[in-house]
């Protein structure tokens, strides 16, 4: 009984059981370890706290680094594959599997995170835990190919791409040690 499990169908962007689960427009069913719920719900004086995990998506062609972003749903920012670390999958498989789901690439990750950054969403705080990724296969379907778009972008061109600030220190610290010709 450990786990709570509810079918959604929801017409919005943010589904909510209990607390925000998952952005995706489709039906599914959805099984959580209660527990976790019961210890995100804030108190008066505190912020849920949600643990992310992304990708820095990247591949060199003919000695020039390039950076895949991709669209945010909302606004349509050029942002990096990103989610919520599912439960039973480590922070990097959660993050590849995000990357596929979004950008819908695979690749080799980096075992360890390149850093964090932090961006409120959903009423609280998402921590996120940055990988590398070479991309080493671009897919021509994936899951949210109609909702979102995916662009390759020089190094100069994404800096100018890249709004939250924190994020765009992370991408030029990869690029400074990874990408200098």
């Amino acid at each position: 009984m450990d786990k709570f499990c509810q079918t959604v169908n929801h017409p919005y962007n943010i589904i909510r059981v209990g607390l925000p689960l998952m952005m995706r427009k489709v039906k599914f069913t959805r099984c959580v370890d209660f527990f976790r719920i019961l210890s995100a719900v804030p108190s008066k004086e505190s912020k849920i706290v949600y643990e992310q995990s992304a990708v820095i998506p990247y591949r060199i062609i003919n000695g020039r680094c390039e950076i895949l972003l991709i669209t945010s749903l909302r606004k349509k920012n050029w942002i990096i594959p990103k989610g919520i670390i599912e439960n039973g999958l480590s922070a990097q498989q959660s993050a590849l599997q995000e990357a596929f789901e979004e950008a819908g690439i695979s690749g080799k990750i980096q075992p360890d995170p390149l850093g964090t950054y932090s961006y409120e969403k959903w009423g609280g705080i998402c921590n996120v835990n940055v990988y590398a990724c070479q991309v080493t296969r671009e897919y021509t379907d994936w899951p949210e190919m109609n909702i979102r778009q995916r662009k390759w972008f020089s190094t100069p061109e994404m800096a100018k791409k890249i709004s939250n600030k924190d994020l765009l220190n992370l991408v030029k610290k990869f690029v400074r040690k990874n990408c200098t010709v």
